[in-house]
C-alpha cells in the first residue's frame, strides 16, 4: 500500500483528470492536492483512504468528477460546497460517513449523480432544497439510516433516471406526481416503511426496467 498522505502534487502540467482508482492508498488526502487547480475529475474509489473529506477540496473550483466511494471516510459530508458549483457526478458510496445531508449539496446546481449510499451513519431526512437541482439523473441513498417522508419537491426530478433508497428508514405516502415521467428507469425502495398505495404516476414511464417496492407497509389496492 502507498501512503498518500506524504505525496506531493505540482501543477507544473495543468492536470485535468487524476485517476487513483484501486491504488492501495492509505492515510488522508494531502495539502498539496489543491495545487491541481485545473483538475476536474478526480478518482478515488476503491482505496484505504481515511480521515474526513480534506477541505482542500474545495479549492478545485473546476471539479466537475469526484469519486471517493469504498474507502473508509467518515465524520460528516463537508457542507463547503460554495466554491465547487460545477461539481456533476459525486460518490460517496461504502464510506463511514455520519451526520445528515447538508442543505449546501442544495448549491450543487450542476449536479447529476449523487449517491451517499452505504453509510449506515447518515441519518436525519432528504433536504426539501434537494429538489431544486433539476438535472439530477440518479440519486442513491441505500443502506443508509436518512428517513422521514419525501419531499414534495422532489416531482421536480423530470430527468431522474436510477432512484435507490433500499433498507433505510424512510416513510409516509410515495410522491403522486410525475416522477421522472419520461425517464426513470429504475425505481428501488425495498426495506423501508412506506405507507398508503402506489401511485400509478409512478408507472408513467416507458423507459421502467425495474420496480422494486416489496417490503414496505403498502396497501394493494
Amino acid at each position: 500500500m502507498a501512503d498518500f498522505t506524504t505525496t506531493l502534487f505540482y501543477d507544473a502540467c495543468n492536470v485535468e483528470k487524476l485517476n487513483l482508482v484501486r491504488y492501495g492508498l492509505r492515510g488522508i488526502i494531502p495539502e498539496s492536492l489543491a495545487n491541481l487547480t485545473m483538475l476536474q475529475v478526480l478518482r478515488l474509489s476503491e482505496n484505504d483512504i481515511e480521515g474526513t473529506v480534506s477541505p482542500y477540496l474545495w479549492n478545485l473550483s473546476s471539479l466537475e468528477v469526484l469519486m471517493l466511494d469504498r474507502n473508509q471516510f467518515g465524520g460528516v459530508i463537508p457542507n463547503q460546497t460554495d466554491s465547487i458549483t460545477n461539481l456533476a457526478y459525486w460518490n460517496l458510496n461504502f464510506n463511514n460517513f455520519h451526520g445528515s445531508l447538508p442543505e449546501s449539496v442544495c448549491n450543487l446546481t450542476q449536479i447529476e449523480f449523487l449517491t451517499v449510499a452505504a453509510n449506515s451513519g447518515l441519518t436525519g431526512t432528504i433536504p426539501d432544497c434537494l429538489g431544486n437541482l433539476t438535472k439530477m439523473d440518479t440519486f442513491y441513498a441505500y443502506q443508509t439510516s436518512i428517513g422521514g417522508t419525501l419531499p414534495q419537491s422532489l416531482c421536480n426530478w423530470d430527468k431522474i433516471e436510477y432512484f435507490a433508497l433500499l433498507g433505510s428508514q424512510f416513510s409516509g405516502s410515495l410522491l403522486d406526481c410525475p416522477f421522472g415521467a419520461n425517464s426513470l428507469k429504475y425505481f428501488a425502495i425495498r426495506n423501508n416503511y412506506f405507507t398508503g398505495s402506489i401511485p400509478s404516476t409512478l408507472c408513467a414511464s416507458n423507459q421502467m426496467i425495474s420496480f422494486d417496492f416489496v417490503t414496505n407497509l403498502f396497501v394493494l389496492v
